[in-house]
């Protein structure tokens, strides 16, 4: 798997489990995470990178370099939950979310 096939994936549009991906439109970079509810998790993203503090210094540094409209919020794989929000679905999320980190490297 390479990253420009991630441009194919649909934009976030709806509450639902998975995982996802911030994609830059100006260099082959790609966040990826898991979420419960990934629209919430999106628009978290989205507020932290625009008052400049994201966690992710990367993430942040491209985005305050080439602006918002050169990102894409992606759903890359919907999971329907198991377990209701216990931390069982959460360690699920995870090993999905590194599947896809482990095929990107």
């Amino acid at each position: 798997m390479n990253l420009k096939q991630f441009s194919t994936y649909p934009d976030i549009t709806k509450s639902c489990s998975g995982v996802y991906g911030i994609i830059s439109l100006s260099t082959p970079n790609i966040y990826l995470g898991s979420s419960n509810d990934i629209l919430s998790r999106m628009k978290t993203h989205r507020r932290q990178l625009r008052k400049g503090n994201h966690h992710c210094k990367y993430l942040q540094n491209a985005w305050n370099k080439y602006g918002e409209g050169n990102f894409r919020f992606i759903l890359i794989e919907e999971i329907t939950p198991l377990y209701k929000g216990e931390k069982f679905d959460k360690i699920r999320l995870f090993r999905f979310e590194q599947n896809y980190i482990d095929l990107l490297l």
